[in-house]
C-alpha cells in the first residue's frame, strides 16, 4: 500500500523525491481485526524500526517521548508521519495531540474505503483483463488445477450405485 495516493502532487512536490508516509496513532482498547490494514503495538524504537512500511505504529501513552522523535524527526527515521484519526476505541489524550499536532491526518474511514475500493477495482480490472476461454476454464477447474468431474453417473443422469461416489470430492473424503 502506497501511502503517498493521499496527497496530491502539489503538496508532495515529485513524487520520487517524497519521504514514504507511515501512519500512527494512539493504541485503542481493542485493535481492530482487518484483513486490509495491519497494525503494530510500539513499545521501542526497535519496534518503529522493524514495523511493516505499511502498518500501522500504535503508540501508548508511555512512549510520548518515543513518538515525539519519530514524528519530528523524519530525515533519521526515513519517513513522514500521518496521523491514523478516528480509530475506533482510541483515545486521542492530549499527549498523543500535543506530540503530533504538526501532522496532516487522515480519516480511518475514509482511508479504509479507499483502501478497500482499490482492491475491488483492482479485482475488476483482473476479471476484465481475462479472455472469455480462461473464465470458462475457471467454472470447471478446481484450485489445484484438477478438473471437476462426476464418477457413476450415466448420460440420462442416473444415480451411482450404493457404495459409489457421487463425485471426485466424495472418493476423496472416503478414501
Amino acid at each position: 500500500m502506497d501511502l503517498s495516493h493521499i496527497f496530491t502532487e502539489q503538496q508532495l512536490g515529485n513524487k520520487s523525491d517524497a519521504i514514504p508516509l507511515r501512519l500512527v496513532a494512539p493504541t485503542p482498547l481493542r485493535i481492530p481485526e482487518s484483513d486490509i490494514v495491519t497494525f503494530v503495538k510500539v513499545e521501542t524504537i526497535k519496534d518503529v524500526i522493524d514495523a511493516d512500511p505499511k502498518a500501522v505504529m500504535l503508540f501508548d501513552d508511555t512512549q510520548e517521548e518515543l513518538l515525539s522523535v519519530v514524528c519530528e524527526h523524519p530525515n533519521v527515521m526515513g519517513f513522514n508521519c500521518l496521523v491514523l484519526a478516528g480509530l475506533p476505541t482510541a483515545e486521542y489524550s492530549a499527549q498523543f495531540d500535543s506530540r503530533t499536532y504538526m501532522l496532516e491526518r487522515v480519516s480511518y474511514a475514509s482511508f479504509i474505503n479507499d483502501l478497500v475500493e482499490r482492491k475491488r477495482v483492482a479485482a475488476a480490472l483482473a476479471d476484465e483483463s481475462k479472455t472469455a476461454y480462461a473464465k470458462e476454464r475457471e467454472q470447471y477447474t478446481r484450485g489445484n488445477g484438477h478438473v471437476k468431474e462426476l464418477r457413476g453417473t450415466s448420460i440420462a443422469g442416473a444415480k451411482p450405485l450404493p457404495g459409489e461416489p457421487d463425485s471426485e470430492e466424495d472418493a476423496e473424503a472416503s478414501e
